[in-house]
């Protein structure tokens, strides 16, 4: 096995430290090697080689070593890292030479760490749009990190069997069972809880899944591309809650290289800053070491009820909160029913009057056909005829407008008289005899007129 390997399985609890560590120790070792002849895949031999030559050589090598080390310390200064990651950085090449490679014998002085950019506090207020906006599962995984303080590594890491038996039972506060491979900084086995809300956006989630095994984990991909399984990045969760308070202007970039003030760690902060209880309790589920850890209580009834203490300063929506969105919500999809019922009969009322304009138009195509085959002078003869005579009316019978002709006062009759003496088959035909009758009437008026 490498050696590198070897010492990654020794210091890293979880597969993200792994990674992390793994990603810097690499970086570590090209700097050695391009700059200063060292490759850190041989170094422990190296060393052992060195050390057993004789006292002369093996002082040489940690001479040599010790100023590749310094050399490093100083290349991370220029990389504008923050004291902390500086810090971070040179810890993990120091580890490797200590705990990796059994090199004791090397004096490393680190840098003073101190926060630079630091995480606002973030509001109840602020939590409760966030999660407006955010999908059931990213509901469900935000709660759950602001009401029981749990890293989202941890977080991502959890399965069902760690749920189980408080949620099958539906107690509230339910607990989280914490195995010790899960958590950081190499400490026992610890619990936390979830309230109410927690549980009942978690239920709410977990509802929307066909089935689950005890080992199945609690947060899956939202895409079906992603591997059964497969842990879902850490960063995605980040990205998707940061995307979220820039879109409703939460927050704002502080500049280019710079971290955000309200980030997804500001939802642990959250749980320490208003979990009201002894802090004992309040560092045990938030998975910090403390010597307090010798002394308190081991009884989980005795956890619950301290952490049901705290809730109610803790709690994101306030108790009857969630019946009265629930009731305006209701109240304005019913105010919304009622204006499409409002709207569907102005188109029912729109669709009869359609359908009215069409009959009348329908009855009106005699008279229509009849006028296009008039000339512009006949035209205005028959328009004066039937405005002096009003050989056509539009008058309302049963509720409806009809359009119908009358000629004098029996027109209908006279019409009946006229198809039986011409063989018309439609009083259309009469009516359009009639009307030529009528223009050549009116011709011959005008021409007697223009006799001297």
């Amino acid at each position: 096995m490498e050696n590198i390997t070897k010492w990654l399985l020794k210091v890293s609890g979880t597969d993200t430290t792994r990674k992390t560590y793994e990603v810097r120790i690499k970086a570590f070792g090209e700097y050695l090697k391009e700059h200063c002849g060292i490759d850190i895949e041989t170094l422990k031999e190296s060393y052992r080689e060195a050390r057993y030559t004789s006292e002369i050589e093996r002082q040489k090598f940690l001479d040599k070593l010790q100023d590749a080390i310094e050399d490093y310390a100083c290349f991370i200064k220029t990389q504008k890292r923050t004291p902390i990651h500086e810090a971070n950085l040179l810890a993990i090449a120091v580890s490797y030479i200590k705990k990796g490679c059994g090199i004791k014998d090397i004096e490393v002085t680190f840098p003073r760490m101190f926060t630079i950019f630091h995480n606002r506090d973030i509001t109840k207020e602020e939590i409760i749009k966030i999660l407006e906006h955010a999908t059931i599962r990213d509901r469900a995984f935000f709660l759950m990190m602001a009401e029981s303080g749990l890293r989202p590594s941890t977080l991502l890491n959890l399965r069902y069997k760690h749920i189980k038996q408080d949620y099958e039972k539906s107690t509230v506060p339910m607990k989280i069972e914490l195995p010790s491979e899960l958590l950081k900084d190499r400490i026992s086995d610890r619990w936390t809880f979830i309230g109410e809300d927690g549980f009942r956006v978690l239920k709410e989630y977990l509802s929307t899944r066909k089935s689950i095994d005890e080992n199945e984990l609690l947060f899956i991909a939202e895409r079906p591309s992603k591997l059964k399984g497969e842990l879902v990045a850490e960063t995605s969760f980040s990205n998707k809650f940061s995307r979220i308070v820039q879109k409703l202007g939460i927050d704002k970039p502080l500049g280019q290289g710079k971290p955000k003030s309200i980030r997804l760690y500001v939802l642990r902060k959250f749980f320490f800053n208003n979990m009201k209880c002894d802090s004992a309790y309040r560092n045990f589920w938030f998975c910090h070491s403390s010597v307090d850890d010798h002394y308190i209580s081991q009884d989980q009834q005795r956890h619950r009820e301290e952490y049901l203490k705290g809730y109610k300063f803790l709690r994101i929506y306030q108790p009857g909160d969630v019946d009265v969105r629930l009731e305006a919500l209701t109240n304005e999809l019913k105010a919304t029913r009622e204006q499409l019922i409002s709207k569907d009969r102005v188109i029912e009322e729109m669709r009869k009057d359609s359908e009215a304009t069409k009959t009348t138009l329908k009855q009106l195509e005699p008279l229509l056909n009849f006028t296009k085959s008039l000339d512009e002078k006949d035209l205005k003869t028959f328009f004066k005829a039937i405005s002096d005579d009003d050989y056509i009316q539009v008058k309302p019978k049963h509720g409806k407008v009809e359009t119908f002709i009358e000629i004098g006062e029996d027109g209908d009759e006279f019409l009946n008289e006229v198809m039986k003496e011409k063989g018309f088959k439609s009083k259309e035909e009469a009516f359009h005899y009639l009307m030529r009758k009528v223009l050549l009437k009116e011709a011959e008026k005008e021409k007697e007129n223009k006799k001297p």
